[in-house]
């Protein structure tokens, strides 16, 4: 049964996902600071639009609403945290972009971040 078959290979995919995630929490240590990694999310959002996300960490359960004009890279962030009627989920449009782009993405606990942000980012390569 397909309950009975994700029982049993859980605990081998959870160990490949966790070495995985290390790995990327690693490299992303290593390069913050630097043009090729970020915590910034509206850079995130930008870049993720552009294919330039690698890895992307997201925190789960983390919600951030606003705005992004892909024709000028413009982001706005939700003033009072509430979602307006023109508002989208920022964290989730980020997700997307990478995915479209063949980047990957974690979720993961706030705790659990490489930063105190609710998104990092690892990027392809780095821009001036």
């Amino acid at each position: 049964r397909p309950d009975e078959l994700q029982a049993l290979a859980w605990p081998i995919v959870e160990a490949y996902f966790g070495e995985e995630l290390g790995k990327t929490s690693a490299h992303y240590q290593q390069l913050a600071g630097t043009a090729q990694a970020t915590d910034n999310v509206a850079e995130i959002i930008v870049a993720a639009s552009r294919g330039r996300v690698e890895r992307l960490m997201l925190a789960d359960k983390t919600q951030l609403w606003g705005t992004f004009d892909p024709d000028t890279g413009q982001v706005v962030l939700s003033e009072d945290g509430q979602r307006q009627p023109d508002e989208v989920g920022l964290l989730e449009l980020a997700a997307l972009q990478t995915l479209q782009h063949g980047g990957t993405v974690y979720a993961l606990a706030q705790e659990h971040m490489p930063t105190t942000s609710p998104a990092a980012a690892v990027f392809r390569y780095a821009v001036d």
